[in-house]
């Protein structure tokens, strides 16, 4: 498959994120907050990093899909990692790797007690 238009990713990538603040706002109708600053909660800057990763997800993956769902996955879980729960098993390893926990691992540096974020996004 051959991406012929970047605008058509950027659009499903839009439609992503119109979504999911489409649905903080409706349970938020139902009394159910799953937006707002508290962890855990789904952020609007949440909301962007993971309309960026779905983008990059699928633009870097064309031609497998299988591992464009593997890189969506491992976006998703990367997000909601916290130091509590660790939920970076499906990001890249090795030293070259965007997941700053999966650096840590391959460099044998200390990954306890650190907020680890997507630098290279």
């Amino acid at each position: 498959m051959k991406i012929s238009k970047e605008k058509c990713l950027n659009h499903v990538a839009k439609r992503l994120g119109t979504g999911l603040r489409n649905k903080v706002k409706e349970w938020q109708s139902k009394g159910v907050t799953i937006g707002g600053r508290k962890e855990g909660s789904l952020k609007v800057s949440t909301i962007l990093k993971l309309t960026n990763f779905y983008r990059k997800a699928i633009k870097d993956n064309v031609p497998d899909v299988q591992k464009m769902k593997t890189a969506i996955f491992a976006a998703l879980f990367h997000t909601s990692s916290t130091n509590k729960a660790s939920k970076h098993n499906k990001c890249p390893t090795g030293v070259t790797s965007w997941c700053s926990y999966q650096r840590a691992l391959a460099n044998n540096e200390m990954v306890f007690n650190k907020k680890y974020t997507i630098d290279a996004f």
